[in-house]
């Protein structure tokens, strides 16, 4: 085996069918992968999402498992992917107006992204401002609507098949920490899978699309590994409630023991002063005595 071959045997290789599953399981919890804190709490929840997303991913996609960290590596390369396409779009953009070849297409994967990650919707939205002024310089009454929806129709070679995803990305804390409920929910409705793509999943090496494709919704409701993994994330899911409420449960400890600590601190307090009031008294009887005498 030369190395050539075995640096493709080592390689993960995904469809354009797996890389649309892996969407639909990211989506219900973007608002967790993409929170940009570095907290204990954020990151132990981000864990769990992942966990879910790859129970998701791998209970439809049966005949090529993935890890969860392999699952995240494709996630973060389509986004990278995604961010390069809006910019080479963007330079493209500009020449064609003046005159030379249009931007080349974006594919149907890169668009979901545009859609609903932040970060590349506030990206794409500056080239269809660009877009709009270059109309509003040659006198046409483009809106930013129009810019953004003829867009989408000419540069996306599937734009009818877009899934409305009506997911608000909101990043303040309030909604992040009501998420830690969604994925709980997740987790115990993830043995009815919510609507997919009928994608047909391949491992095929030379990453060709399938020549048809398969009943998702209904061989995923027979699959044991489907059950298998809905158990285990349960129970996982389970444990790390406990876990969450003991360290609830250590903290409202810790502080009690801290009011303990100032209640004695306090109480040392009053005994010093009292000892300093009694030792005052003893001094001026002292000196009342000696002035009697």
């Amino acid at each position: 085996m030369d190395r050539r071959d075995r640096r493709r045997e080592k390689s993960a290789n995904y469809t354009r069918n797996e890389k649309h599953l892996l969407l639909d399981s990211v989506l219900p919890y973007l608002n967790v992968i993409e929170n940009k804190k570095t907290d204990s709490m954020t990151i132990d929840i981000k864990v769990r999402a992942w966990n879910a997303v790859g129970a998701r991913y791998n209970a439809v996609n049966a005949k090529a498992q993935r890890r969860v960290s392999q699952l995240k590596t494709l996630y973060e390369n389509i986004k990278k992917r995604t961010k390069k396409d809006i910019i080479a779009y963007q330079a493209e953009f500009m020449k064609s107006s003046e005159g030379k070849s249009p931007p080349k297409r974006i594919d149907d994967v890169s668009w979901r992204l545009i859609k609903t990650v932040p970060t590349l919707k506030t990206l794409w939205k500056n080239t269809i401002l660009t877009k709009q002024d270059l109309a509003k310089d040659k006198g046409d009454p483009l809106t930013l609507d129009d810019a953004e929806s003829s867009a989408l129709q000419d540069q996306s070679p599937v734009a009818e098949d877009f899934v409305d995803v009506k997911h608000e990305i909101i990043h303040n804390q309030d909604n992040f920490i009501e998420t830690i409920g969604e994925i709980n929910n997740e987790l115990n409705e993830v043995c009815e899978v919510p609507h997919f793509h009928n994608y047909a999943i391949t491992t095929n090496e030379n990453v060709e699309e399938a020549s048809s494709t398969v009943d998702i919704n209904s061989s995923h409701r027979n699959n044991p590994r489907h059950a298998t993994l809905c158990s285990i994330e349960m129970e996982v899911n389970k444990r790390e409630l406990e876990k969450l409420d003991l360290d609830i449960q250590m903290k409202k400890l810790e502080v009690e023991l801290m009011k303990g600590k100032l209640r004695e601190q306090e109480m040392n307090l009053k005994f010093k002063e009292l000892e300093y009031e009694i030792k005052r008294s003893e001094f001026e009887k002292q000196l009342n005595d000696k002035a009697t005498n």
